[in-house]
C-alpha cells in the first residue's frame, strides 16, 4: 500500500513536470555562433514560454524564435512595434536615441573603420519606416555571423517561443 501511495505521488509529479515542460518552460541547445559572446555553440538554455503571457517583450530580451522549418533561433530583440531602427558607425539608434550595446564584442574590431554592425536603416533594409505592429526586429550578438532580421525580416509575435532565461549547461556558466 505504501508503494502504491509513493508511486502515485511520483506519477503525479512527473505528469505535472511533463505538462509544464510543454506549456510553461522548455530547454534548447544553441546551434551555432550567432549569439557569441553571450551564448556559445552547444550551450543549453532554459526557455520561459509563459513569460510573455503576463508581460510584453522588452528591447534587448534574448528570445527563442521558431522559424518556418520549426528550428529554434536564438536572437536579441532590438526593435519593438513602432520603432525606427538605424545603425551608424556601430551605434544603435532607436527612434533617434542612441543605445550602448555592452553585450557586443568590440574587441574583434581590427581598427576604427571595421564595423561590428554594418550601417543600415529600416527604410533601406525592409522598405518600412518602423517595425510593424505585432512584429519585432531581432539581431544576433555576433553581428558578422548571424542570420537575423537583416536577412529574414521582421519576426511576428506568434513566432516567439519564449524568453531565454538561463544558461543551464555548461555548469561553469551558471
Amino acid at each position: 500500500m505504501k508503494f502504491i501511495k509513493r508511486f502515485k505521488y511520483v506519477f503525479i509529479t512527473l505528469l505535472i513536470a511533463f505538462i509544464c515542460n510543454d506549456a510553461i518552460f522548455t530547454f534548447t541547445s544553441i546551434d551555432g555562433k550567432s549569439m557569441m559572446p553571450t551564448l556559445h555553440n552547444k550551450d543549453k538554455i532554459f526557455i520561459n514560454k509563459a513569460g510573455y503571457i503576463f508581460k510584453e517583450a522588452s528591447r534587448f530580451d534574448v528570445v527563442v524564435i521558431v522559424d518556418n522549418d520549426k528550428n529554434h533561433l536564438i536572437k536579441r530583440i532590438i526593435g519593438l512595434p513602432g520603432d525606427n531602427i538605424e545603425y551608424k558607425n556601430d551605434i544603435l539608434y532607436v527612434n533617434g536615441k542612441s543605445y550602448q550595446e555592452k553585450y557586443l564584442d568590440f574587441s574583434q574590431k581590427k581598427d576604427d573603420q571595421d564595423l561590428i554592425t554594418s550601417d543600415f536603416n529600416l527604410k533601406n533594409l525592409t522598405g518600412k519606416q518602423v517595425v510593424p505592429s505585432g512584429h519585432f526586429f531581432v539581431l544576433g550578438d555576433n553581428r558578422k555571423n548571424s542570420k537575423d532580421s537583416r536577412s529574414f525580416g521582421f519576426v511576428p509575435e506568434e513566432k516567439i517561443l519564449g524568453k531565454a532565461e538561463y544558461i543551464i549547461w555548461p555548469v561553469t556558466k551558471i
